[in-house]
């Protein structure tokens, strides 16, 4: 993700911006909203996923401050309002 367009970045109180990437959990599988299971390469923050149950998105942003923390993958509840990162094909 090398450009956001259209898009004013809001941060949060935790100087966070951030949105869904189209990667829910189910039945045990991490998969792309389209059905491809995630494959073994991933992004994830360190201590990432959480391995919740209740936690089934997953999100990825940038984080003022913290360059370390960019683009890497987050797991969240689905019920947080967030923008949507979508691939462009």
């Amino acid at each position: 993700m090398s450009k956001i367009n259209s898009t004013t970045l809001k941060l949060n109180q935790n100087n966070l911006f951030q949105g869904y990437i189209g990667l829910g959990y189910s039945n045990g599988l991490w998969m792309w909203n389209d059905g491809t299971p995630l494959s073994p390469e991933t992004n994830w923050a360190p201590q990432q996923p959480s391995r919740n149950d209740l936690i089934r998105c997953a999100s990825t942003g940038i984080k003022l401050f913290d360059a370390d923390w960019n683009w890497k993958w987050n797991d969240l509840k689905c019920d947080r309002i967030l923008p949507v990162f979508c691939e462009v094909v």
